[in-house]
């Protein structure tokens, strides 16, 4: 005869902690989101001002494959610009915009960069308080609305199972069950 082996439950105080730190990740991701989503909003904002090209040039990136799913080059382009503001106010800016600008082939970066040549112009946003804060395309940053839907997603089953865990704890044996519903 097999031995029957009883499934041993769960420390409801595993569960519970892992249930907060599973919302804690979702508040995390979901503050990301809002936070990008806050600059693109005040920097849509700002004034605009022409910018004069002074480099522009591309960069080669490897993209890990466990983080993108991809594992292969990727290309940024990079431009180097200068604006005024009065007579004796210069300031220069590398921001494109909030996030990663990249493109999967080189000629796609390359087309890119022929747009901008060195010594063009393009409207570059900038903060009226702090002019070196500027950014060209802040639209273009926008705020990854996967980040949100993940990091909600992550609060509510790190809720779930807090509450869940809480009530086990509050309720030793059987009676969590009946109440909660759920069996850990």
């Amino acid at each position: 005869m097999i031995p029957q082996h009883r499934k041993r439950p769960v420390n409801p105080w595993v569960t519970l902690v892992f249930g907060v730190m599973v919302v804690i990740a979702g508040t995390v991701m979901g503050g990301q989101w809002a936070l990008r989503w806050w600059k693109v909003r005040t920097a849509m904002a700002w004034p605009i001002v022409t910018a004069a090209v002074v480099s522009a040039r591309m960069e080669v990136v490897q993209v890990d494959r466990k983080r993108h799913n991809s594992g292969h080059t990727m290309y940024a382009p990079q431009l180097t610009y200068t604006f005024a503001l009065g007579e004796h106010q210069h300031y220069d800016g590398s921001t494109l915009c909030y996030s990663l600008y990249l493109f999967s082939t080189e000629a796609e970066a390359q087309a890119m960069l022929a747009r901008h040549p060195k010594f063009s112009h393009l409207p570059v946003h900038y903060d009226p308080q702090r002019p070196h804060d500027n950014v060209v395309w802040p639209e273009s940053s926008g705020a990854k609305v996967d980040f949100l839907i993940i990091g909600v997603i992550l609060v509510v089953c790190g809720s779930i199972l807090g509450i869940v865990s809480g009530l086990k704890l509050y309720f030793p044996g059987r009676q969590a069950e009946r109440i909660g519903r759920v069996s850990i």
